[in-house]
């Protein structure tokens, strides 16, 4: 039996795929509110848990021979997305105010305190405001040698990407 962590995402729904058609059987690390359609139709054995929830990873690798691990938080860039993105072809209009880090870091504080009481995603984190100091751009020019990549405006590229999107129903 081999655990597959994020496996109810889209990396780790085509590694669950790749190991059933070898034969292996699969037991899926998913969270509770995780959706599972990509995982619809396949058999495997589900597993609720969290990985910041000893108790439940031990539970889900509990009998299992190896762990492939391919969870991952994507919800430090889902605000950005939201806003550089969408609100940009959808004709939303671009945030009013830049805020100072500092400023925002007690908000962050009271927002992850507030999320431990409530058990709700916060709005905020310091993981995410740490993460947002930082500009992480990477040049294309291995894409360009390697797969022929070509750049084109930004505005052309994310037209075309939200357009992919819409068609697969991911964003509305």
């Amino acid at each position: 039996m081999v655990l597959v962590t994020g496996a109810s995402g889209f990396l780790g729904s085509a590694i669950v795929r790749a190991l059933l058609a070898r034969g292996y059987a699969i037991r899926a690390l998913v969270r509770r509110n995780s959706p599972r359609r990509n995982l619809a139709g396949l058999d495997v054995e589900l597993a609720e848990g969290d990985l910041l929830d000893a108790a439940s990873l031990s539970a889900a690798m509990a009998g299992c021979d190896a762990a492939i691990h391919v969870a991952a938080d994507y919800r430090l860039w889902a605000s950005m997305h939201r806003t550089k993105v969408e609100g940009t072809l959808v004709g939303r209009p671009p945030p009013l105010y830049r805020l100072p880090l500092a400023a925002v870091v007690p908000v962050a504080l009271v927002a992850e305190g507030w999320a431990r009481v409530t058990g709700r995603e916060p709005f905020v984190t310091l993981d995410g405001l740490r993460m947002a100091r930082h500009r992480m751009f990477f040049t294309s020019a291995k894409a360009e040698q390697s797969l022929g990549y070509r750049h084109r405006p930004a505005a052309e590229a994310l037209a075309a990407a939200v357009e992919w999107f819409r068609g697969e129903g991911a964003v509305t």
